[in-house]
């Protein structure tokens, strides 16, 4: 009886033992498995003091904004600009590239978001609008 009570015990603890071990939350995940956030190395803006428009706004008249980009899963990325005031040239605020503008006279920010579809960065740059 006391050989039979203790074979018991040792199996529930071993059964106990495998249930913790598999349901770990250690490194078991392969590598990459995880997402990470795509990484701006640069933001800028060229020239970085543009004229203001009058009436429309040509290309001559807008700033060259360009973000430089990585991700370390090499995902598919996507942009998205915006700024409180001005417009983007023909509407495109969208891509690496783009291309803005203003009526207004001051110092912009620039905001651009970039995203792999799960993880987002958000950098800016700042444009000046003169007569």
């Amino acid at each position: 009886m006391f050989i039979k009570k203790n074979s018991i015990w040792v199996f529930c603890i071993v059964i106990s033992l495998v249930a913790i071990i598999g349901c770990s939350d250690g490194d078991s995940d392969p590598v990459g498995s995880s997402n990470h956030a795509p990484v701006i190395q640069s933001v800028t803006a060229t020239p970085s003091v543009v004229k203001k428009y009058t009436y429309s706004l040509d290309i001559e008249e807008c700033t060259t904004l360009s973000c430089v980009t990585t991700d370390l899963e090499m995902d598919s990325l996507e942009f998205t600009w915006s700024c409180s005031s001005g417009i983007f040239f023909e509407g495109i605020a969208n891509g690496t590239t783009v291309h803005w503008g203003c009526a207004l006279d001051g110092e912009y920010y620039v905001k651009v978001i970039a995203s792999d579809g799960m993880a987002i960065e958000i950098d800016s740059v700042m444009v000046t609008v003169e007569d």
